[in-house]
């Protein structure tokens, strides 16, 4: 059981392709831990739908089969707890309180669909740069 993430590309663009995985030769053995990761995975894509907002990871479509739950999402950079072990200096792209301001909008999107995180860290802020205007960005993975 568990989860991986693969670079991919859909609709000619390049993605992340965030992969539930089911382990098929311990299947009766963790059945229930499946069928709940499916359900986690679900969930996560229902909220990945609703949250149309840019400091949330953006969602672009999902597929599954008996194995596998595949996520296309918005492909970053690398996350915030990589760029500070790393001492990367961004700081003219993106300063360290438009981060805070980036993630306190993402939150906030979160907040009014009724959502709470719980689980924000460096490891699940992400930066990327924009589509439009390739200006880097902080958004808020990991909503399962």
């Amino acid at each position: 059981m568990g989860t991986s993430v693969f670079r991919g590309s859909f609709d000619g663009r390049d993605v992340a392709v965030k992969v539930t995985q089911c382990n098929q030769y311990n299947l009766l053995k963790f059945q229930r831990l499946l069928v709940d990761s499916y359900q986690l995975a679900e969930r996560e894509i229902d909220l990945l739908r609703q949250a149309d907002h840019p400091n949330l990871l953006r969602y672009f479509c999902s597929e599954k089969d008996r194995q596998f739950i595949f996520i296309a999402l918005e492909l970053c950079q690398g996350d915030l707890d990589f760029y500070v072990q790393h001492q990367i200096d961004f700081e003219h792209d993106l300063p360290r309180d438009a981060i805070l301001s980036h993630c306190c909008a993402g939150v906030e999107q979160l907040h009014s669909l009724g959502v709470i995180h719980r689980d924000i860290k460096p490891s699940n802020i992400l930066i990327t740069y924009g589509s439009r205007n390739r200006c880097r960005r902080a958004v808020i993975a990991d909503f399962g």
